[in-house]
């Protein structure tokens, strides 16, 4: 049989080499093999240690693991200088005024935008002036942190408060600058 053709270890046969090739053959094969396992991992110089498991924590990894894992150190910023419902692409932002202009901003019902719980989203009034009205859409609940009660709440210029889903349509709210 001719020894097989390819590049990578996906273009390996694993029937090869068959019953009956010469033995003579059979340093053909092996700096095949020895090739393509060079080819696939070009740049590895030393031992790789992980365990299958370990490896396969990264399946699926569509871009480098520290590009993510930065992304994730930092929470990402939507200005809204204007009357404002959070969108599903808020959850683990921070939602910034910095005007002196007073906004609504709604936290919208479950049925509207599902955010999952446990989701974050932290509010800050960057404006020297102008208060934002944190307000319930129909059927939710915010909680003031510390007191138990439910209703719109105010955030001060310059205050910073934090959101948290903690069920289906209930949020808790903390932070400084609200009342």
């Amino acid at each position: 049989m001719a020894l097989e053709t390819g590049t990578y270890i996906s273009d390996l046969v694993a029937t090869n080499p068959v019953t009956g090739d010469s033995p003579a053959a059979g340093d053909d094969h092996l700096r095949f093999i020895k090739a393509t396992i060079l080819a696939t991992f070009p740049n590895v110089t030393g031992a790789v240690t992980p365990t299958h498991t370990e490896l396969n924590f990264v399946d699926g990894v569509t871009s480098a693991i520290q590009t993510q894992l930065d992304a994730l150190a930092s929470v990402a910023q939507n200005t809204q200088n204007a009357t404002y419902t959070l969108v599903l692409t808020d959850a683990n932002k921070h939602i910034y005024k910095s005007n002196t202009s007073a906004y609504d901003w709604t936290i919208p019902a479950n049925g509207s935008v599902a955010f999952p719980t446990g989701t974050i989203v932290t509010l800050v009034n960057g404006g020297a002036s102008g208060a934002i009205t944190v307000k319930r859409d129909t059927g939710v609940v915010l909680v003031l942190a510390g007191t138990g009660g439910d209703a719109d709440r105010t955030l001060a210029a310059y205050g910073v408060a934090t959101i948290l889903k903690v069920a289906t349509n209930t949020w808790f709210i903390s932070g400084a600058g609200v009342s």
